[in-house]
């Protein structure tokens, strides 16, 4: 006799049940979470399209893009924060561990959002020095690979690993310090072209 309710006689029923723990266990299992993720990656594809366009469209396209990933960046850290907070991780260092590039990539994205909105004529106008365009590519590439390296682990982990945060911060200060040369270049080297 054939016993259907014992699930450990059917292995679908196994895989299914593996299946469901797997998807249970999942720290990006909520669909918010899913959602945001989808926006983060298509923002990334869209900044990657607007990367060096200097026309006032363009510009605006890119500060738009910048300020929906910094929405995005925000949202998932509040979720991540209650997702650490719920699973029962009260330990200082882990949260800490855990939204700190967050809030440095942050900072970051709005301070080059400031930097562009500030020189945005001098920009459209191309009355800035050629050095511009190949630090906001350095910093665009920096901010992506902070955004995509953030991506990838916090799929598959709910507390960021140290080695992964030690990274996290070394790009963030690298790229502090590209977007700081890039407000002295916007500022002081200013042409007349």
């Amino acid at each position: 006799m054939k016993d259907s309710k014992n699930p450990y006689k059917n292995p679908y029923k196994i895989l299914y049940n593996q299946y469901i723990n797997y998807i249970m266990s999942n720290p990006m299992t909520s669909n918010l979470t899913n959602l945001l993720m989808a926006i983060l990656i298509a923002v990334v594809f869209c900044i990657l399209c607007t990367i060096g366009i200097t026309t006032e469209s363009g510009l605006e396209a890119l500060i738009g893009e910048y300020s929906v990933m910094g929405a995005v960046i925000l949202l998932i850290l509040l979720l991540k924060t209650k997702n650490m907070l719920n699973s029962g991780i009260i330990d200082k260092m882990s949260v800490l561990i855990t939204a700190a590039p967050f809030l440095f990539l942050l900072f970051l994205i709005i301070y080059y959002i400031v930097l562009v909105s500030i020189y945005f004529k001098n920009i459209v106008s191309k009355k800035i020095s050629d050095y511009y365009y190949m630090f906001s590519k350095l910093s665009t590439g920096l901010i992506l690979g902070q955004v995509l390296l953030l991506v990838y682990t916090m799929a598959k982990t709910v507390e960021l690993p140290k080695k992964t945060f030690t990274i996290l911060m070394l790009l963030g200060t690298i790229n502090a310090i590209v977007l700081i040369t890039l407000g002295v270049i916007l500022k002081f080297y200013t042409t007349d072209c």
